[in-house]
């Protein structure tokens, strides 16, 4: 149901801002130190973060207007609303600094204002560039709305891939390895749904700061505080190239979907490489142009 209640542009951008901050902060949870959690549990993490900052955002609203908001503006309404920026319609946003029912102030004269051709066409002048101010003005607003929108979605894509590394490099890191997931392999392929999956983690992960200064130099400090890679004879798990540390990376991510580690790896690139597979798990992620298209990037 389209939403017929305006939203301040103000509100809407300090939703943005806070819930990119508590994006920023999402890490893996000291107390699922001995936990594997599924995937649909680190994705309820993203959406707590952003309704959280959602009902902080409304309430600090209402208070700095003395509790006189609109009390219709919800959560449910501002949710709306949000999915319609994200479709490129504002028609529900009422952008601060600017009166959208525009009309012209009456401008200053000393005695009557002259009736004749010239002076009404000097007043439409005035109004045309007035309103040109105005759309300039609202277009602009809108293009910082539309950034904030990609922002806050690249930064929820982040956040996911960081939660599921950041735990499972913990469960990782335990000897022996504490996940009591029951792995997929040798009679399983593969399937659509877990290899996009899996591409979509990997793609966010390489955008990570701390994961790309990880497969630059093998540095984990800023994964994992309180891990150390000070001496080497205590972490001689810490691979030596970065095609190595890439590779676990993988498997750190293929675990987390429920595959051994090294199989999938294998049927990956068996894939990849075009190599003989008659199950249609291996058919249905080639016709899958746009599959197909993540895989290869």
């Amino acid at each position: 149901q389209k939403v017929t209640m305006m939203i301040p542009s103000s509100l809407l951008l300090s939703y943005f801002d806070k819930t990119q901050s508590r994006l920023q902060q999402l890490k893996g949870g000291d107390e699922l130190c001995d936990a594997d959690p599924e995937l649909p549990w680190h994705r309820s993490r993203i959406v707590e973060a952003q309704l959280t900052s959602l009902g902080d955002a409304i309430s600090e609203w209402r208070r700095q207007n003395n509790n006189n908001g609109d009390p219709s503006i919800i959560s449910d309404t501002m949710q709306s609303v949000l999915r319609q920026i994200g479709l490129g319609d504002f028609s529900c946003v009422s952008f601060d600094g600017s009166n959208q029912d525009f009309t012209l102030a009456s401008t200053p004269t000393t005695g009557l204002r002259s009736r004749s051709s010239r002076g009404s066409g000097d007043e439409n002048g005035t109004r045309q560039s007035e309103k040109g101010v105005l759309k300039d003005h609202i277009e602009e607003q809108q293009q910082i709305l539309t950034e904030a929108v990609e922002t806050t979605n690249e930064m929820a894509r982040l956040a996911f891939a960081r939660s599921v590394l950041t735990i499972q490099w913990r469960l990782d890191r335990q000897q022996p390895p504490q996940s009591k997931k029951e792995l997929r392999e040798e009679n399983d392929n593969i399937d659509e749904e877990s290899t996009l999956e899996y591409c979509g983690l990997m793609m966010a992960a390489v955008r990570l700061p701390e994961i790309q200064k990880y497969l630059q130099n093998g540095t984990i400090d800023s994964i994992h505080p309180d891990q150390t890679t000070e001496n080497p004879s205590e972490d001689d798990w810490l691979d030596s190239s970065v095609e190595e540390r890439l590779i676990h990376i993988q498997k750190l991510y293929w675990r987390a979907l429920g595959w051994e580690p090294i199989h999938a790896i294998d049927q990956l690139t068996r894939l990849l490489s075009g190599g003989s597979n008659d199950s249609n798990n291996f058919q249905q992620i080639r016709n899958n142009a746009k599959g197909m298209e993540t895989l290869t990037k």
